[in-house]
């Protein structure tokens, strides 16, 4: 057993993004979201996902790995980190 936590999520009432997470690869997997985006869609589950090394869509990033979104344009459906 550790006395760490796996992830550490901030809501906040002010911020200058919508949500921000670190990459699994920092030591501290962070991630901070404004309270009303965490409550309107899916940016804490966005940002947990940066935490555990997941990226945004290939296009949209340089990640070759399996570790990205998924963005299906013909029928506008993505994953939640696309």
């Amino acid at each position: 057993m550790h006395s760490t936590a796996d992830l550490v999520h901030l809501i906040n009432v002010e911020y200058h993004y919508c949500g921000l997470g670190s990459y699994m690869s920092t030591s501290y997997p962070i991630a901070v979201s404004e309270k009303w985006c965490a409550e309107a869609d899916y940016t804490a589950q966005h940002e947990w996902g940066h935490n555990l090394g997941a990226t945004h869509d290939p296009a949209a990033s340089s990640n070759e790995g399996y570790n990205h979104g998924y963005l299906m344009p013909e029928t506008k459906k993505r994953t939640v980190m696309a």
